[in-house]
């Protein structure tokens, strides 16, 4: 699934910069052999914040303005990076400011769209259908998997917090 999308990021022109996490069962070096994906192999597993925070340095490195995540279980229609794209430019255009921006999450194994939470100041939370949605709405909360944050932003906000192992890495950094 990993070769599938980035072969998909490829062909959107994206750079993609495959963290691998200290894998035993799945060499990655071929990736690095075409000059179209960067590869960082970690000796062993320290956790998806670390790695993320490895894959945004080398992509800062390489002079990228906005960084994409996912996992390795994720896969993308054709036209999903424009798409992503479009609404940003469109959100900022109107002078929203943007953390963060993402895609509408469905479980293709039971094809429901997840529901996004956005958590009010007095700590409610609000959970949002997006399975009817045709523009951006806005939520507290993304998974990171599919989601853009421009490195202007990492740089005032900050990285993934190192120490979160797996666990709530996403919904902190949010």
């Amino acid at each position: 699934n990993v070769l599938k999308l980035v072969d998909a990021l490829i062909k959107q022109n994206v750079t993609p910069i495959v963290v691998d996490n200290g894998s035993v069962e799945f060499d990655f070096t071929s990736l690095h052999k075409d000059e179209t994906c960067e590869l960082i192999k970690l000796s062993l597993n320290l956790g998806i914040a670390t790695a993320q925070n490895k894959g945004i340095e080398k992509a800062i490195g390489l002079g990228a303005d906005q960084i994409l995540f996912f996992d390795q279980d994720s896969s993308i229609p054709e036209d999903y990076v424009e798409n992503l794209c479009l609404d940003y430019e469109s959100l900022i255009s109107c002078n929203i400011n943007v953390g963060a921006i993402g895609p509408r999450f469905i479980d293709d194994r039971y094809g429901f769209y997840y529901k996004t939470i956005s958590i009010k100041k007095n700590g409610f939370r609000i959970k949002h259908d997006v399975s009817q949605i045709n523009k951006p709405l806005h939520s507290t909360l993304l998974i990171s998997s599919g989601s853009m944050i421009s490195v202007s932003v990492l740089k005032k906000v900050g990285l993934m917090r190192d120490k979160y192992f797996i666990d709530y890495v996403d919904t902190e950094w949010c």
